[in-house]
């Protein structure tokens, strides 16, 4: 049973990234938000020579405005943070579960896991009003959870 514990954390993490993928865009805007605490001509000038291209879309203060701008980098930053998160538990729960199991196997299997869980979210949102599923985020995610395997395994990984 205490095997099973070292998965909870992976099955909440997986249970955020689906709830927060079943919300609408609107539920999750936060333009208005930043547009009230930001400086907008600060933005600009400091991040005017920001611009390239993302999903066939110009990303640039001008293009996008100073708030969508720096939401861009929010969206994108939590997409890294949470698969990392994912990631750094998964490979966790795997080399705690699996004593015998290679560092190599259980590397493979998370990175594998990481990756399938971000094909999936994305395809959870083509359902989901106001949604775009884009290859580029699993890409971000998937980056994102190899990151974190690899911190677990430098900080904690077993030699065989």
């Amino acid at each position: 049973m205490r095997q099973f514990t070292y998965w909870i954390p992976v099955i909440v993490i997986a249970g955020i990234i689906f709830w927060f993928s079943s919300q609408p865009y609107q539920e999750q805007d936060v333009k208005p938000f930043l547009s009230d605490f930001i400086n907008e001509q600060w933005v600009k000038v400091t991040f005017d020579w920001v611009q390239f291209d993302y999903a066939g879309y110009l990303v640039s203060v001008e293009a996008l405005g100073a708030s969508s701008f720096i939401e861009f980098f929010i969206r994108k930053g939590a997409h890294f943070g949470v698969f990392f998160v994912l990631g750094f538990f998964t490979i966790r729960a795997s080399l705690l579960t699996f004593l015998n199991t290679r560092p190599v196997t259980g590397f493979i299997t998370s990175f594998l896991f990481v990756i399938l869980y971000g094909v999936s979210d994305e395809l959870h949102q083509h359902f989901t009003g106001d949604r775009t599923p884009l290859i580029h985020d699993v890409m971000i995610d998937s980056v994102g959870g190899l990151v974190g395997i690899i911190i677990y395994m430098l900080l904690f990984g077993r030699k065989k």
